[in-house]
């Protein structure tokens, strides 16, 4: 499942934008598409994995390839969990746990059933990639999704939303 990661010092414009218009959300691809000069004009490969590659013929001074855009990891309506750092407080016996989030606001939530919170570094702040799903306090709801380049580097572009989940 995709998810998207996001930095301390991100957290305050995400939870900004909680509710509110869309916003852009750029991630770079990991793999850069290149380009080549053929008979058949320029044109454009990426190859997100090494069994498999996309191909459009596109002119090289462009900044959106518009033929890689249904490729994107995230889709027109997909709804993505927004993973952020986070902090054990404290687990009460009860099995739910007291978590504080990036900009310090907390939560007591319980785990699903026979999930158990396991922490990398106990007593200090968990990075985002080390974050339940189910304690995702913000979601992005995908609008579109581009092949574009930003700053040099082609990026997945996506308009979303960014709503809260009740918790």
């Amino acid at each position: 499942m995709t998810t998207i990661l996001i930095r301390a010092e991100d957290v305050q414009e995400y939870l900004s934008a909680a509710g509110g218009a869309a916003i852009p959300i750029t991630r770079p691809l990991r793999n850069q598409p290149r380009g080549a000069q053929t008979y058949l004009g320029y044109v454009w490969e990426y190859r997100p994995t090494k069994a498999r590659l996309f191909a459009s013929i596109t002119p090289k001074d462009a900044d959106h390839l518009q033929e890689f855009d249904r490729y994107a990891p995230m889709q027109p309506g997909d709804v993505i969990p927004i993973r952020e750092p986070w902090f054990l407080i404290r687990r009460d016996p009860s099995g739910s746990v007291l978590i504080r989030y990036a900009e310090g606001e907390e939560r007591t939530l319980t785990p699903p059933e026979g999930d158990e919170v396991k922490t990398q570094w106990p007593g200090r702040w968990q990075g985002a990639r080390g974050m339940y799903l189910w304690m995702c306090r913000l979601q992005a709801r995908i609008h579109s999704a581009e092949c574009r380049k930003v700053d040099g580097v082609w990026s997945w572009v996506y308009s979303a939303t960014i709503e809260r989940i009740a918790g």
